[in-house]
């Protein structure tokens, strides 16, 4: 969760709770003005990025909801296993055909253009698992013990925090404050790359909320695919002349080439998902 994230703690705020006001601007200057204040804007980033990815995340969940309670409204009962299998068909059928127009260097897009778009993606995205994007939730760094150190390494030098004491750590401070400017930039990132996280998934939770295609629009796609399937594996059949005689009525009535084709995807499909 977007609330489980913690910045790593601010060195220069738990000086600040042991300096003299009076001796703020010099310890500060001691320590370089430059580094101070690197530590101070990049912390400022990173409650920024941090505000908005809260709220967006918490967006999210309301959309998300909203598209649970559209899902569940929509659903309709089905015979069992229909769905999965018309699927199935069409990804047989969309995976040979584009491997047909692939072996004869045609643009798929055209062996495929009878068939609904949406019917083929929902179908196609079966076979991808689960595409929707993880949405990042562990911190960057291990803040609570970061925090207890720090803690800790300022009480050992509070007495030095002093104007006349000051030089006797600064190398020690100034060490600990480029390690925090390093570990806030690594937050930054990490903040970025789960708001982008974040969009992605929006986006998966808006494409849930259409209602999946239904068993009509399924079936009829793996018509047209399977007729498409059959026309090309027609064509590709070669020619053989008659060098027999004539046949008799009975040999007429043996099944056509769409018939035997058809029995082939069926064997072929059967097989594929056996």
């Amino acid at each position: 969760m977007a609330d489980a994230f913690q910045p790593v703690p601010s060195l220069w705020s738990l000086i600040l709770d042991h300096v003299d006001a009076s001796e703020v601007e010099e310890i500060k200057e001691r320590l370089g003005e430059s580094l101070v204040d690197e530590t101070i804007d990049l912390r400022a980033e990173v409650n920024s990025l941090q505000s908005i990815w809260t709220e967006y995340r918490k967006e999210t969940d309301d959309l998300e909801k909203a598209a649970n309670a559209v899902s569940l409204a929509s659903v309709l009962p089905e015979p069992p296993a229909i769905r999965d299998r018309l699927k199935q068909e069409v990804q047989f059928f969309v995976t040979n055909l584009r491997q047909k127009a692939k072996d004869e260097g045609r643009d798929d897009k055209r062996l495929l253009a009878n068939c609904n778009t949406r019917v083929i993606d929902y179908a196609l995205e079966a076979t991808k698992g689960d595409g929707s994007c993880c949405r990042i939730a562990t911190p960057s760094s291990d803040t609570s013990s970061r925090a207890s150190n720090l803690s800790d390494q300022i009480e050992v030098v509070q007495h030095q925090l002093n104007v006349a004491d000051i030089d006797v750590v600064t190398d020690h401070i100034r060490s600990a404050l480029e390690e925090e400017c390093a570990q806030l930039k690594s937050d930054i990132h990490f903040l970025q790359t789960s708001l982008e996280e974040e969009i992605t998934y929006r986006d998966d939770v808006k494409s849930s909320m259409q209602p999946p295609p239904s068993l009509k629009e399924l079936r009829e796609c793996s018509r047209m695919l399977e007729q498409e399937y059959v026309r090309g594996a027609s064509a590709n059949m070669p020619v053989r002349r008659m060098s027999a005689p004539p046949a008799s009525p009975k040999e007429i009535c043996r099944p056509t080439s769409a018939q035997k084709f058809r029995k082939m995807v069926i064997e072929t499909r059967e097989e594929q998902y056996s």
